[in-house]
């Protein structure tokens, strides 16, 4: 069954990337008033507008790869078009519509919030809102909703700026600037923060926060204020603030409702009553361009806001004919694919009023009558309303690879609804504009499930932790020692001991690790309260409550603010006070309760010295860098990037200028680095990857923070490197930002990082790409030179190449890896970095700040033959191939003189620069049989023999049924064969120096080994 739709979706990059927490500056102003201009502009980048740099302390090292980010700061990589700047920050679309328009933004007067007072024109608006999306999108909060006295005044803030309304409360208060009219919460002083991004850097997890603020996992959050906007089922608060979103939907002819429109919305948790709606109306016409305050309509999200809206249609209000649906936006047959992809489950019909998180599972496709805010991880999401990219549950979807897409009418769909009666397992598969469903049988689901079960990811204990060290030096040793001191101080400290390897790749200044032993002695009281916590069915079922116990009441409040899963708290809390969960509960979670657990005296007296020594020739004022090293990161297909934190850390904090380094002790840096092993994002990653939580463990890699004004540049490396290709692929690309800036979360603006490829030539020597140049440096310029883009690629390759050969020291050849791909972080640093207590100035230059792997998790396990179950097909499949596979095809041919069957596996297109073997199989494998002895040749007819590829000099498995084969001299001399040619037509040919001999009865047929999961649904949705 198709859904389909003549309209593409319209869902631009810049869309995504705003939601990801982009930024642009409508107005470089900071007074208040109007100001003129005609198109957006782009703040200028300048590093002191995006990092606070008088107080380095504050925002120090904000570009940890392991260090717990903001959910709207990704890198921009993964949503924009990187090679071609224009499409990255989409200008020359909105210069399209905005070009003639001019514009006078109503600021006001004082602190620039980037918000403005009135939307002048109708071109105006939508120009203010351009490039968030189809519908056009304008926040807006206002301040004393309830005074009678006057109006509320409306503040529209930049959709690029901000992401969630309570931005705009911490940001005012966070910069000194009061909430306008009589509000209680004083602002806080002595902090210049300019963008999103640079308070979540001056406040990393677990940093405490002001204001009352709180975090909800990575976001930070005012629960205060969603309080008194009425949106979190607070009965005693009055609305201080109206919080709600202008839309604009441009004319659609096969649209409901065909002409422009525009609407306001409010959130879905918001419990308005029809004097509320009349005052939102009221409010936004007085700053609003008559024709458009003269259309505007109200958009119900919630059921209960629905009837509201059907309220003030039957009464007699002067807004009764100003309500409308989403069932208005429908376009008959549309159909727009947010989240693109392939999925199998059962359907779940979910009307509105009946949504309830708790109700939905991992194995159901859920149709939604309405788009809620939120919802838990399911096989796929169709909505019979438009969502817009920009909306959370898309967020959510992209996040997690669930396809969704928006198909109109489909709640009258009666098939639907018979197979959700009938628990049919369904294929769902959604485009761009396309949504393709078939039933399939409960077998036909089983074989998919199988072929996605999550591999089993074991972590490497260490035999005799008691005897253990627990400090490591990571300066001695090379990658054999990385290799066997992973189980003990985990991937990222090992990890420095890969550069060991290559003279002239600088770390930082003598890191040294604090291995897992101290963490196992410190959690062992802990962990027979964590493992019954672990076996309770309502911790392993429900992800509100795994949320609620990991992170804490407090912390579980701040991310869910609706009624109904505050009365699920009440009652929760209530029904477990004086069980295993209420008791972890009453501590603050555990991660609270690794935290706040006291460190062993006499361990933390070992660190103490192990560090003072170790760090002796630092000044008192440099600070340490704690940094995460789990054990369970960068275990095989999953590293585990960003999942814990990091922290710093004084040796002396007692002689600090700062109150608040003064507090940064090495126990706390320690103990705050542990304990986000047991943060809910952490943890719900682990589960998904099927890796046991306690048997991970934490180590800490120290060395001195890299402080922001010694830094001069900052960048990440891809390294790729493949020995399929012929010649060798040799390539780096390093994306690198000038300055402390951090090269992945830009600091809010459109901010665009340098970005280079060097490719390394066969026989030496390197060829520049300047692909892209940095934002925030004059035009021509470049952040790094020729010569340290050249100094990387010989550096890294030879890491590369080194990396390689240790992975497949122990390996017979025909299961070695031939590709490897590494992720780096460098660092430039200006002289004077570290601080030296002598007073001694070091030279600045290039700094490794930490590598890891980019592998994948095995696709492909093992496999029976298909012609003899006893064996296994893919014994000698090497390792790397297994990971991108995405079918296997045997071949088995028969004559009466002998049998062939050849092995041949196809991998993604996607990796084809690595793995050439999309459309060309590459064959591993082979068997050959000889029936009988011919005159004049000399083959074995004793047994069959099986051949692997490291005895091949060529091989092929082409799509029209033939199969050629040439072997290597020696087994050439074995088999007394050169060469094996079958064709399409049955007729074959031996080769053997001068000698040929020919036949025409050879019968093949193929057989199918492995198929991915995508593959196998494909295949069923094509049959008939």
């Amino acid at each position: 069954m198709r859904a389909s739709s003549s309209n593409p979706a319209q869902i631009l990059a810049l869309a995504l990337t705003v939601a990801l927490g982009l930024a642009v500056s409508a107005c470089g102003d900071d007074g208040g008033g109007p100001s003129t201009d005609t198109a957006v502009d782009v703040s200028d980048g300048d590093a002191a507008d995006v990092v606070d740099t008088a107080d380095a302390a504050d925002t120090a090292d904000t570009a940890d790869g392991d260090t717990v980010e903001p959910p709207d700061t990704a890198d921009t990589s993964d949503v924009t078009d990187t090679s071609d700047t224009a499409d990255t920050t989409d200008t020359a679309d909105a210069a399209d519509t905005v070009t003639t328009v001019t514009c006078t933004w109503d600021r006001p007067a004082g602190f620039d919030d980037h918000t403005v007072l009135s939307l002048e024109s109708a071109d105006c608006a939508r120009k203010f809102g351009a490039g968030t999306s189809d519908p056009i999108e304008v926040k807006f909060v206002s301040t004393a909703f309830e005074d009678t006295a006057s109006l509320p005044e409306v503040r529209f803030m930049e959709s690029a700026f901000y992401s969630l309304h309570d931005e705009w409360y911490f940001f005012r208060l966070l910069n000194g600037a009061p909430i306008p009219g009589d509000w209680s919460v004083a602002p806080v002083t002595g902090y210049t923060l300019p963008t999103i991004a640079s308070i979540y850097a001056a406040f990393p997890d677990p940093t405490p926060l002001p204001l009352g603020l709180a975090r909800a996992g990575s976001r930070i959050t005012a629960w205060f204020f969603y309080q008194n906007a009425d949106v979190v089922g607070s009965s005693s608060l009055s609305r201080y603030f109206g919080i709600g979103t202008l839309l604009y939907y441009p004319p659609n002819p096969d649209r409901r409702v065909p002409g422009e429109i525009w609407a306001f919305d409010l959130e879905y948790g918001d419990q308005a009553d029809p004097n509320t709606v009349a005052r939102f109306f009221q409010m936004l016409e007085a700053r609003l361009p008559a024709d458009v305050a003269s259309a505007l309509k109200w958009l119900p999200r919630s059921p209960y806001q629905e009837s509201i809206g059907n309220a003030i249609q039957a009464g007699t209000s002067p807004y009764k004919d100003r309500v409308m649906s989403f069932d208005d936006l429908v376009t008959a047959g549309e159909v727009v694919g947010y989240n693109p992809g392939i999925t199998a489950g059962r359907v779940k019909v979910v009307r509105a009023a009946d949504f309830s998180a708790a109700s939905l599972a991992s194995d159901q496709i859920v149709v939604l009558e309405r788009v809620p805010d939120d919802i838990p991880p399911v096989a796929g999401i169709v909505s019979a309303v438009p969502q817009t990219a920009l909306a959370h549950v898309n967020l959510l979807a992209k996040a997690r690879g669930t396809p969704n897409a928006y198909v109109a009418g489909i709640f009258q769909w009666s098939q639907l609804h018979d197979w959700e009666y009938l628990s049919r397992r369904v294929i769902l598969k959604v485009t761009a504009d396309d949504a393709v469903w078939k039933p399939i049988s409960v077998d036909q689901y089983n074989a998919w499930r199988a072929l996605v079960t999550v591999p089993d990811r074991t972590i490497t204990q260490v035999d005799d932790l008691a005897s253990a060290p627990y400090v490591v030096d990571v300066t001695d040793g090379g990658l054999p020692e990385r290799r066997a001191l992973v189980p003990l101080i985990g991937g990222k400290c090992a990890g420095i001991l890969a550069f060991q390897e290559v003279p002239g790749m600088t770390t930082p200044d003598t890191p040294v690790a604090l291995s897992i032993r101290g963490y196992a002695e410190h959690f062992a009281s802990l962990e027979p309260t964590v493992r019954a916590v672990l076996l309770q069915t309502d911790f392993k079922t429900d992800s509100r409550v795994r949320y609620l116990v990991l992170e804490g009441e407090e912390a579980f409040r701040a991310a869910n603010t609706d009624a109904q899963t505050l009365s699920w708290l009440s009652g929760f809390l209530a029904a477990h006070a004086g069980d295993v969960l209420g008791q972890v509960i009453a501590q603050g979670g555990v991660a609270a309760m690794v935290r706040d657990k006291p460190i062993d005296p006499t361990y933390l007296a070992t660190i103490r010295a192990a560090l003072e020594q170790r760090f002796s020739a630092l000044s008192p004022s440099q600070a340490l860098r704690f940094r995460s090293s789990a054990t369970a990161e960068d275990v095989v297909g999953f590293n585990g990037a960003g999942l814990y934190v990091s922290n710093t850390g004084f040796l002396y904090p007692e002689v600090q200028p700062k109150p608040k380094d003064r507090d940064r002790t090495i126990e706390k840096a320690i103990q705050e680095t542990w304990s986000s092993y047991w943060g809910f994002p952490a943890f719900e990653e682990r589960k998904i990857a099927g890796i046991d939580h306690l048997a991970g463990r934490m180590a800490v890699l120290v060395h001195p923070r890299f402080d922001d004004d010694k830094e001069d540049a900052n960048g990440v490396i891809t390294y790729y490197l493949s020995r399929w290709t012929d010649p060798p692929l040799r390539r780096l690309v390093v994306n690198v930002q000038d300055g402390s800036l951090s090269v992945t979360n830009p600091g809010g603006t459109l901010i665009e990082p340098e970005i280079d490829e060097v490719i390394e030539a066969p026989g030496g020597g390197f060829t520049v790409h300047r692909l892209q140049g940095s934002t925030i440096v004059p035009a021509g310029q470049w952040v790094l030179s020729v010569a340290e883009l050249e100094q990387l690629a010989g550096q890294v390759g030879a890491l590369a190449d080194k990396w390689l050969d240790d992975e497949n020291g122990a390996k017979t050849a025909a299961v070695r890896n031939k590709a490897l791909v590494l992720d780096l972080e460098i660092k430039r640093m200006a002289t004077g970095w570290p601080i030296l207590a002598s007073g001694e100035q070091r030279p600045g230059g290039l700094v490794y700040k930490q590598v890891r792997v980019l592998d994948q998790a095995p696709a492909v396990g093992d496999r029976e033959d298909p012609w003899i179950s006893a064996f296994n097909a893919t014994e000698a499949l090497p390792g790397d191939l297994r990971t991108v596979a995405t079918g296997i095809t045997a071949r088995g041919c028969s004559s009466a003189l002998f049998d062939l069957r050849v092995y041949g596996v196809a991998t993604d297109p996607a990796q084809a620069d690595l793995y050439p073997f999309s459309t060309t199989p590459f064959v591993y494998r082979a068997y050959i049989g000889f029936h009988r002895a011919e005159s004049g040749w000399g083959w074995p007819t004793d047994f069959p023999y099986w051949l692997t590829h490291p005895s091949f000099t060529s091989a092929s498995l082409a799509a029209d049924g033939s199969v050629s084969l040439a072997f290597s001299s020696g087994l050439s001399t074995f088999l007394d064969v050169d060469s094996v040619t079958v064709r399409a037509d049955g007729s074959y040919e031996l080769r053997r120096g001068d000698r040929v001999l020919t036949g025409s009865d050879m019968a093949c047929e193929d057989r199918a080994v492995y198929e991915s999961p995508a593959s196998y649904l494909e295949g069923l949705l094509a049959a008939p």
